[in-house]
């Protein structure tokens, strides 16, 4: 019961950013439902190899220091959704010329050999265009 009322709650938020109202609407989707005030001070960022980092799911805000820190491309492990967030994210990225990738992998269960596949073949992608990246072996 709890996760259809959660659903469509959600589904309520779904919208573009073309008006006023429905940014509103994203900006408190991604602040109260999406946890984003939490964000707002727990970055939860840290380097785990040369040039590679991992965080939680920044706020727009944090994409211009993202940027200035010299980070050109940002993969999202939540899939893309077309929730608010995700929407909130692709236009923060287009605004700071940062490239957005997306993988869905789940935080509850094991990644299945089609997901690590896909992420393999991504990060081979990606290390093919940033010279000096980290090469995955074959």
């Amino acid at each position: 019961m709890f996760k259809r009322w959660e659903h469509r709650l959600q589904q309520s938020y779904l919208r573009d950013l073309s008006t006023p109202e429905n940014r509103r609407r994203a900006l408190i989707y991604n602040r109260w439902l999406d946890h984003g005030v939490l964000r707002t001070w727990w970055a939860n960022q840290y380097e785990i190899a040369p040039g590679v980092w991992r965080s939680n799911h920044p706020p727009q805000s944090r994409f211009a220091a993202i940027k200035a820190a010299g980070i050109c491309t940002v993969l999202t492990l939540r899939g893309a959704s077309g929730n608010p967030s995700d929407l909130l994210e692709r236009e923060a990225c287009a605004a700071n010329g940062i490239n957005l990738h997306f993988i869905a992998l789940q935080a509850r269960a094991a990644p299945t050999t089609a997901q690590i596949a896909d992420l393999i073949a991504l990060f081979r992608s990606l290390a093919a265009t940033v010279p000096d990246a980290l090469q995955i072996g074959s």
